[in-house]
Parts: structure tokens; sequence; C-alpha cells
């Protein structure tokens, strides 16, 4: 579905070019003095930053659902249209408001390509700055260390779960991840720790900076950790919130649909433990799956999960995607996903389909919904 003016659209395929950088010898000093020319927030701003590998962008939402007042949220990626990471009260930043203060920024800039995420950050920014939100919630991309959000100094850290991903950028063991991750820990700050992010790192630089740790127990699921974890923060903040609220989950985690007779949910599980809290919703029933990956390792760690549970599967793949290596047969989106329907109807199964981000809204559009079904999931994404 074409979302957005001419002008909109030119914009952000330029920004995507700037999407990669090199992290060898990479500093945020470049993205710092841009950031700090744009000034503070008001000091009655309150500032959340949530890292993890799994879970940061549900907290982040339900934070965001929950508080009462002004409420902006940062979260990614995005669906449907790149303006759905910028929100206030659920609200997308319009594509006005986002070229307008994409051009207060390049005055920031002096001429330096900053990466696609990195821009969309200070467009965050400056957008909740001259909103005067009361609570500004980022949710980071990647890491904490070299992550733009680690710019920030919140009011309360988070760190959601550890686990192997994106290896290329943050190294491939849980030592490496949770010593990229630990930095969100800030000297006297107190941070809220997920059931599933204990390591030594962790512990060591919050020891080092007099940060205080808030412990969450586990849960029998992980949609339970997450709303233990947000219900931490909001406690912390000290503010009235709605609690009833803590249940609100962002589009496409486990979004149910039936088409042609064939129930199928839709989910953005992209790594391991993404996918076994995607089982635990799953249960017993009996699934077809049509899955999408960006990471090989990701691909074949949940692919050897599936083969343990006698699961049925095909893969796909498109540019957006990026093409894996893998010895079984590659279908585009739009044949995988029609021969996972038919598949599914054929066997009596539900249909599960699961990956990438950037899978969704084609998905969505091989199903062949209506037009009117599609917009409602456009708004879904976006409020």
């Amino acid at each position: 579905m074409s979302i957005g003016s001419p002008y909109f659209v030119e914009l952000i395929e330029k920004l995507t070019t700037y999407r990669n950088r090199n992290r060898t010898g990479y500093t945020l000093d470049d993205l710092k003095g841009a950031f700090l020319k744009l000034g503070p927030f008001q000091i009655e701003t309150q500032v959340v930053q949530v890292v993890g590998t799994n879970g940061k962008g549900s907290v982040v939402h339900k934070v965001a659902s929950c508080l009462l007042g002004k409420v902006g949220q940062f979260i990614s990626p995005h669906i449907f249209s790149c303006t759905e990471r910028i929100q206030i009260n659920g609200i997308a930043i319009s594509e006005r408001d986002f070229i307008r203060h994409y051009n207060r920024i390049l005055a920031c800039m002096e001429g330096v390509h900053f990466t696609f995420f990195d821009t969309l950050f200070l467009i965050c920014y400056s957008y909740f700055q001259e909103e005067k939100v009361q609570y500004a919630i980022f949710e980071a991309g990647i890491g904490a260390r070299l992550d733009a959000t680690n710019l920030l100094l919140p009011t309360i850290s988070v760190l959601t779960t550890l686990s192997l991903d994106h290896q290329d950028v943050l190294g491939e063991s849980i030592d490496s991840i949770a010593y990229e991750k630990a930095h969100v820990i800030r000297k006297n700050i107190p941070c809220v720790l997920g059931p599933k992010a204990y390591h030594e790192n962790v512990m060591r630089r919050a020891y080092e900076l007099n940060a205080p740790l808030y412990f969450v127990e586990p849960a029998l699921t992980f949609e339970k950790e997450n709303q233990l974890i947000a219900k931490q923060v909001l406690k912390l903040l000290d503010r009235e919130f709605d609690e009833s609220k803590l249940s609100d989950n962002l589009p496409f985690r486990c979004k149910r649909l039936q088409v042609n007779g064939v129930e199928i949910i839709l989910d953005v599980a992209h790594n391991l433990e993404g996918f076994d809290a995607l089982f635990q919703v799953l249960g017993k029933d009996s699934y077809f799956f049509a899955l999408a990956f960006t990471s090989q390792k990701n691909m074949e760690r949940v692919l050897e999960r599936l083969d343990q549970k006698n699961a049925q599967f095909i893969i796909m793949s498109d540019k957006d995607c990026g093409l894996i290596e893998s010895e079984h047969e590659w279908h585009s989106i739009e044949s995988g996903v029609n021969k996972a329907l038919t598949e599914a109807a054929s066997r009596g199964v539900n249909l599960c389909i699961a990956g990438s981000f950037y899978l969704m809204e084609k998905a969505l559009q091989s199903l062949e919904l209506q037009k009117t079904e599609l917009q409602f999931l456009h708004d879904l994404g976006t409020s």
C-alpha cells in the first residue's frame, strides 16, 4: 500500500540509502554534536530508555499506553510508514511535521550523513522537544553503547532480555552482547532488569556506576514478563497510570486473521527467543509456517527448533528481507504466502506467518485482503 506524498516518499528513499555504517572505529561523537545543538528537553520531561534483544518494543508501548498525559514513544522498525516510529499519545507524527523537523536537524548536521535510524532519532527528539512531552519513551535500535538513544540521560533505563542477535554488530557471544547492552546503565540512574537480562557484565557495570537495579521475577509467559517489566517502570516513574493498559501490545504481535476459512497468526518473531515466545502463544494447535528472515544465524536456529517440533514450513524472501543461503527452496513473499495458505487449508491446520517486520505489509497484500481491511491494519499500526 503506497503511503506518503511524493516529496515525503523521495525523502525517505534518500534517507534509507544511509541505512548502514561501518562499525569499525565508530563513535557517537558526530551524532552527539548534532544532538547537543538541539538543546535539552524541558526539565519536567521524564525519559525512559529501553534496550534488549527482545521485548523492548512491547515494553515501550505498554509504558506509553499506561501513562496519563502527553507521552511520546520512539519505536522501530515500522510496518507501513516510518512515521509510525514517532508517536505522541498513539498518534504518528504527520509527514508535514516529519519534513519540518528534518529540515531543522539538517542545520545541526553540518553536512554529515547519519544513518537512517540516527536521523529518525534526531527528528523524534526535535519533535518531542517542540511538543513539550511529559514523558519520552525510547526504544534503542541495536545494542546500547553505540546506539543513538544512548545520548539521552534517562530518568529510568531498562534492559529487557539478553540473547543472540545482531552478532555481526554486537559480537558472537552473549558476553559481548551483554557488554554492549549493559551501557544502558548510567551512573546513579535506576535500571529495571527483565528476568532474562541477568549477566556478569550487567551486574559489574551497575556496581561500578552505583546504579540501583530493580529485578523482575520470571513469569509463565514472555508477554507476562513484559507486563511486569513495564509495571516496574511505571512504579518508578511515580506517576498515576492506567494499569488496565498493560495488556496492550504493538501490531503484529500474534495478530489473528481469518482468510478463506484458515486461521492465520501474523507475528514479527525473528530470532529464537522470539519464536519460543510465539510457541507459548500457539500452544498445542497445529500450524503450517511461512517464514522470512534477515539473519542467516537466526534462521538456522529457528529452523532447528521447528525441526524438533516436526513443524512444516516454507521460507520466503525478497530484497527487503535480504537473501540468505539455505538448503531449502525459496519463495517470493507473494507466492510463498499463497502456497502456505493452500498447504494449511489442505492439511486442515492453522497458518503462522512470521519473521522480519519488512514481511508484514507484503504478506497482507498477498492474502488479497480488501483495501478497507489493509487500511484498518495500517491505522492499527499507527495508533
